[in-house]
């Protein structure tokens, strides 16, 4: 499937975070329906921009769910900016493996249904919005 999406998209071509996504949609997925759904994720799920030159979607990701989290919980923003947790350290690997990096196949699948479903970068920083406060 990477391969395959290297040669289709060959500006965006491989990163890292992308083997946790492909590795999960296969679980579930033939390899033909996986690598369509894989297309769709980066085109219409926003992935793309997290994984392109410079990474600037993830980026821009990473500084949304500090605004978020101020907005949402200041209390809680203002403890992990006291202690120097930015979102990148807990964050990162959320947003690029659609939790399939950190987190049970159970619960990252349901993610990817919800990401499939939905085709939308937003769901992504709800989950992260919930799990960061649940965790307090």
């Amino acid at each position: 499937i990477l391969k395959a999406y290297a040669v289709h998209d060959p500006k965006v071509g491989y990163c890292q975070g992308m083997a946790f996504v492909a590795g999960l949609l296969l679980i579930y997925l033939p390899e033909n329906r996986a690598f369509a759904a894989f297309v769709t994720l980066m085109e219409n799920g926003d992935f793309r921009g997290m994984y392109g030159h410079g990474m600037e979607g993830l980026k821009s990701r990473l500084r949304q769910l500090s605004v978020v989290l101020r907005a949402k919980n200041p209390t809680l923003a203002a403890h992990l900016e006291t202690n120097d947790v930015a979102p990148v350290l807990y964050a990162s690997g959320w947003f690029m493996s659609a939790f399939a990096s950190d987190f049970s196949v159970r619960f990252s699948g349901r993610v990817m249904d919800c990401l499939l479903a939905q085709r939308t970068s937003s769901f992504i920083m709800r989950v992260c919005v919930a799990l960061v406060n649940d965790s307090l």
